[in-house]
């Protein structure tokens, strides 16, 4: 059926056979890398314990709880989220001082099986992470502007192409059609890209709210107040034991952990 068209979100549709192997072979190419996607291999799991005389379970957590100085510090291993590790901390300043509280000041202690050292790191800033999310935001939000730009200026000279085309004829219904059929993928190419870019700038608000909100930041505490909240640590997968290092004023509270790896193993019927 020549020249029958049906509407579509953007521009005009030509129904036609060269149409539906184009629709086939996205369709195809989907599946194919929704494949590819579903036959990722699962990072190994890191499960921390404690054997301190200073521990006590709550709510399935297992914290340790340490004073020096009129400061206590309860601590829990809670999870790791890809490589980094996650702790539970909540922290009481009973003295009559501020207290200066600083994610940074906190350390990770990697040990072997001898319980050498192996590898130190300081908890993650919160403060960096925002830093560099606002940056990512920005520049995301400037090339999505661009690109709405670019894509108001294609719609509209693919339409005075189409009606150029239709209009001249020395063109075959075949030579219409695979014109057609090419500025209709490179529309749809385009759209799915600003479609993308959307959906991974508010990815990046939803992490940064989470950055903002769940990690301990850099605080005053003031005297008899207390805060909570957690900490992130790059995990090593080569430690068997961490000790988690607080430097306090005139002192240092330490905490031990032991790591166990286990295995995810993946199954071909998920």
């Amino acid at each position: 059926m020549k020249n029958e068209a049906f509407g579509i979100s953007f521009g005009i549709y030509r129904q036609n056979p060269t149409t539906m192997k184009t629709i086939n072979l996205a369709i195809s190419l989907s599946l194919i890398l929704s494949l590819l996607i579903s036959c990722a291999t699962p990072q190994p799991l890191s499960k921390l314990s404690t054997e301190s005389p200073d521990s006590q379970w709550v709510s399935g957590r297992q914290y340790i709880q340490k004073e020096v100085n009129a400061i206590g510090i309860r601590l829990a291993y809670y999870k790791n989220e890809d490589d980094l590790l996650v702790f539970d901390a909540y922290i009481d300043n009973y003295s009559d001082e501020i207290l200066e509280l600083n994610p940074t000041h906190v350390e990770l202690i990697s040990l072997n099986t001898n319980k050498e050292i192996i590898s130190t790191v300081r908890a993650v800033d919160p403060e960096k992470m925002l830093k560099d999310y606002d940056t990512q935001e920005a520049r995301e939000k400037a090339q999505l502007a661009n690109e709405t730009t670019a894509n108001a200026v294609f719609a509209t000279t693919d339409l005075v192409a189409t009606i150029a085309d239709e209009s001249n004829s020395k063109l075959s219904e075949e030579e219409k059609d695979r014109r057609f059929n090419q500025r209709l993928y490179w529309t749809n190419d385009r759209l799915a890209n600003t479609e993308q870019q959307e959906n991974y700038i508010e990815h990046i608000k939803n992490t940064r709210l989470y950055w903002e909100e769940i990690p301990i930041r850099r605080t005053d505490l003031k005297p008899k107040h207390f805060l909570d909240g957690r900490l992130f640590f790059n995990r090593n997968t080569q430690a068997s034991y961490y000790q988690v290092v607080f430097h306090l004023p005139n002192d240092k509270l330490v905490f031990d952990f032991k790591q166990d790896m286990i295995p995810t193993k993946y199954h071909a019927d998920q």
